[in-house]
């Protein structure tokens, strides 16, 4: 089960994108209006002249575009990063959730070096693996109990096709399991 799906959950993708960039916006705001609001009531600015204390919050708004913009896209960068290394782990959970649902016990968690969640895939793993393992244990003591009934339909031939059915009902527990081989 390799991964080969890059975008995982999308929407969800999304959301968590414009989510983090909103808050890198608004902090950028805040900067700003702190910024702006100290050079309205800046005793050394007012000595200045208003064209030059235009040219100054110009070239500080210009400065703080440039710098919100990096951010935003360093932040895009990371988060981007980060979100792979999330939402894989656990869109590959899911995945072999669905498989355990639908009875495959052969399912494994592929995670790449730098996957978060790992505890959680290993969990996983391991409680499929108990799983299996009771079930073939169930199987095995299915499978003796269907000998014993072989025995006791040879021992006694009135009751051979009443146990024959028995037998035959205890031969399908399990089925519906994929099991390794």
């Amino acid at each position: 089960m390799f991964r080969r799906t890059y975008f995982v959950k999308p929407r969800l993708m999304i959301k968590y994108i414009l989510f983090s960039l909103t808050g890198v916006i608004l902090t950028g705001l805040c900067v700003y209006v702190a910024l702006d609001m100290s050079f309205m009531h800046s005793e050394y600015l007012a000595q200045i002249s208003t064209g030059e204390l235009m040219v100054i919050k110009t070239a500080m708004r210009w400065s703080l575009v440039w710098v919100l913009l990096i951010l935003l896209f360093a932040y895009f960068i990371i988060n981007m990063f980060l979100y792979h290394h999330l939402m894989g782990p656990l869109y590959a959970i899911e995945k072999v959730l669905r498989m355990v649902a639908d009875g495959d016990l052969t399912v494994w968690m592929p995670l790449r070096q730098g996957d978060e969640l790992r505890e959680v895939a290993d969990t996983l793993e391991e409680m499929v693996g108990g799983i299996r393992r009771r079930l073939q244990t169930d199987m095995k003591k299915v499978d003796d109990v269907r000998q014993d009934l072989k025995k006791l339909s040879d021992k006694n031939p009135a009751l051979k096709g009443d146990l024959d059915r028995l037998s035959e009902t205890l031969s399908t527990v399990g089925q519906e399991f994929k099991l390794p081989r």
